[in-house]
């Protein structure tokens, strides 16, 4: 295939800054980032039995700016391939935050002096808990608490005089 476009709609003319006349004189390889087709190559082995293929992209807009897509590919029944694309920038740039909101939690979870306990709602048992949980309870770590309940390593009884198994009820 010489990956020239036999059309291409409005919508992707503005994502890439070309008109509808100038797409049509590219291929996809004028708008794919080059770099990453050596590190991942087209997949026409599969587009060729069937399969659709989706993945992610950096393509290049004319004014050789990068974005980040996911593009669909599948083979048409004219032997010609057909692509949507979807301009996925705020996704990675969501992704991007709950990566940095998630470094900050575990880092405010673990560094804690103030014990804290992640547990599962169906079961009631640990799922993570930092070091001052296990210091609080004795343990020698975290990871000894396995995935026990609260009321199956806390003592028997409370300050306030209550059973243990009560008070966690």
């Amino acid at each position: 295939t010489n990956g020239r476009f036999l059309d291409f709609n409005q919508s992707g003319c503005l994502m890439l800054g070309y008109t509808h006349d100038e797409m049509l004189s590219l291929t996809m390889f004028n708008i794919v980032n080059s770099d990453e087709l050596d590190r991942k190559p087209l997949l026409f082995s599969s587009l060729k039995h069937g399969e659709t293929v989706t993945t992610e992209r950096s393509l290049v807009r004319k004014d050789g700016s990068l974005f980040p897509t996911e593009i669909s590919t599948k083979r048409l029944t004219n032997d010609t391939f057909q692509g949507i694309i979807r301009d996925i920038t705020e996704r990675k740039r969501m992704e991007w935050a709950l990566r940095e909101s998630e470094a900050r939690f575990r880092g405010l979870f673990e560094q804690s002096a103030d014990a804290m306990s992640i547990l599962d709602p169906a079961t009631g048992r640990f799922i993570d808990s930092n070091a001052a949980t296990a210091r609080l309870v004795g343990s020698p770590n975290r990871e000894a608490l396995g995935n026990a309940k609260p009321e199956e390593i806390s003592p028997e009884f409370q300050p306030d005089g209550r059973r243990s198994s009560e008070k966690a009820a």
